[in-house]
C-alpha cells in the first residue's frame, strides 16, 4: 500500500493505527487488528451521492461523481487522486479540503467489531487555507489552499490522515495559482494537482446554483 500509492507516512506514523485507536474508544483492538497481521481491502474509486442544494430531500443526477484515487504509474507518475471536502469532527477549519490518496477497509483474523467495520476508510493529505473569499489581497474571491510541505520535511506527517468516508462531503475542483509552480515536476495534465504549491477552490462547479 505505501509504495505503490505513494504514501510517505502510512507505516511509519502509524495514521492507521492512530485510527483504529481512536475509533476503539479504549477498546482493545491488536488481537482484532493491527499493522503487522492484519489486512486491507484496497478500491480505486467511490461514488458519492449528493442531495439536491434546493431541494434538500432528493438526489440529483448531476450531484452523483465518482472519487478517483488510482496508484502510481507511468503514465500517472503521482497516481489519479481526487480533491474532496470534508466534514471532520471538532475541526476549527472553515473550509476542510484533502486529496484522497487511498481507499482501503480492514480485514482481519476475525470479524471485526461493529466500531471498526461498518465504513470503508480513506488516506488524506490534507491541504491549509491560506486566504478567503473576503480577502482583498489578490481580488480573486475564491478560497486559496496551500498542500502541506513535501517528506521529510518536520511536521510533514500531521498534513495526512486516515478517516472514513463518511467525512467526505463532495468533491472539489482546483485552479493552479500559477506564480506557486514546483519546478522538480514535469507539468502535465497528468500531474497539474502535484504541479503547484497553492490552489483556488473552484465555488463555480454546483450545476444547481451556477
Amino acid at each position: 500500500m505505501q509504495s505503490p500509492y505513494n504514501l510517505p507516512y502510512v507505516v511509519h506514523h502509524g495514521h492507521i493505527k492512530e485510527y483504529i485507536d481512536f475509533a476503539s474508544e479504549g477498546n482493545p483492538t491488536s488481537l482484532l487488528w493491527n499493522p503487522h497481521n492484519g489486512k486491507l481491502l484496497m478500491w480505486n474509486k467511490f461514488r458519492i451521492q449528493q442531495h439536491s442544494s434546493l431541494r434538500s430531500p432528493y438526489i440529483t443526477k448531476c450531484q452523483v461523481t465518482v472519487v478517483q484515487a488510482y496508484p502510481r504509474s507511468p503514465e500517472k507518475p503521482f497516481g489519479a487522486c481526487d480533491v474532496v471536502r470534508l466534514a471532520r469532527a471538532n475541526t476549527k477549519n472553515i473550509l476542510d479540503v484533502a486529496r484522497v490518496k487511498a481507499v482501503f477497509s480492514q480485514r482481519g483474523s476475525k470479524e471485526l467489531p461493529p466500531y471498526l467495520a461498518p465504513t470503508s476508510l480513506l488516506y488524506v493529505e490534507l491541504f491549509y487555507v491560506v486566504s478567503l473569499p473576503s480577502d482583498a489581497q489578490d481580488g480573486v474571491g475564491l478560497y486559496k489552499v496551500r498542500r502541506p510541505p513535501p517528506p521529510p520535511a518536520e511536521g510533514a506527517s500531521r498534513w495526512f490522515a486516515v478517516i472514513p468516508v463518511t467525512e467526505v462531503v463532495h468533491t472539489l475542483e482546483l485552479i493552479p495559482v500559477f506564480d506557486t509552480r514546483i519546478p522538480e515536476v514535469e507539468l502535465s495534465s497528468a500531474t497539474c494537482l502535484d504541479a503547484y504549491y497553492e490552489y483556488y477552490v473552484n465555488s463555480f462547479t454546483n450545476k444547481e446554483m451556477h
